[in-house]
This record gives structure tokens, C-alpha cells and sequence, in this order.
């Protein structure tokens, strides 16, 4: 995988061979997870992209964004963050303000918000680990 970067966000690309030979799987891409081993298939990649409006959002590729046929329905739409971190997904969206909201997949299902009981503007989040199926 190589990337060549305008300010923050990268043009991605990927070699099958060795890079012999290379293709462009996405352009405005701001992050980027291979799929896990035993979850997603061998060829899946998670991107953020950042489309013309400014916004982000999360897409999903099982064949590396080879397939023109594939349809690209994003995961997730205006983003902030995102992590792949195991059998768990992570976005961060912004609300009014400055304030943040987390949302969580386990095991590739539908993303719920997470509801922390502490009563206080979330700012920021920080995922320390997700190997032992927790978080």
C-alpha cells in the first residue's frame, strides 16, 4: 500500500504484486484499517473519505475497491473518526458545538451511540483496547 498526500488527505493505492504495478483504490481518503483476520474477508478495507462537501464518511470494500460493479454504501456519513479495533468499529460524530458522540459496531453490526453516565460535554475519546472483546 502507498498513499500520496495534499494536506490531509491521501490518494491510496495498492500493489497485489510486489509493487510491480499499482491501483488507485480511493482518492480523499483521511484514514484507512485493513479488515481483521477472521472477521472480514482477506481482502476488506475500511476507508474514510472526504467527499466534496467537505464531509466524511466510512466505506467498506471486500475486494480492495477493485469492483466498479460494488455498490459503496457508506457505513457511516459526516465522521469525524474512525477506528477498527478488532471485532469492534469506532466513530466519533460532532454534534452542536464542540461537543462529540461515539458510536460502537460489534462483530460488523449496525453502529449504536455509546451513553457514557457522566452528565458532561464529551470532547474527545480515546479507545486504550478492544483485543479481549471488551470496551
Amino acid at each position: 500500500m502507498a498513499e500520496t498526500s495534499t494536506q490531509d488527505v491521501v490518494d491510496l493505492y495498492i500493489s497485489e504484486d510486489y509493487g510491480i504495478t499499482w491501483f488507485k483504490a480511493s482518492s480523499s481518503v483521511t484514514n484507512f484499517f485493513w479488515g481483521i483476520t477472521g472477521i472480514d474477508s482477506a481482502l476488506s478495507l475500511f476507508i474514510q473519505k472526504r467527499e466534496a462537501d467537505g464531509t466524511e464518511n466510512i466505506y467498506m470494500s471486500t475486494d480492495l475497491f477493485k469492483s466498479t460493479s460494488q455498490t459503496l454504501a457508506p457505513l457511516a456519513r459526516d465522521v469525524d473518526d474512525f477506528l477498527v479495533a478488532e471485532n469492534y468499529m469506532f466513530y466519533a460524530k460532532g454534534l452542536s458545538g464542540t461537543d462529540l458522540a461515539l458510536y460502537v459496531s460489534k462483530d460488523r453490526g449496525p453502529f449504536k451511540r455509546a451513553i457514557f453516565p457522566l452528565g458532561k460535554p464529551e470532547k474527545n475519546y480515546h479507545v486504550v483496547d478492544a483485543s479481549e472483546h471488551a470496551v
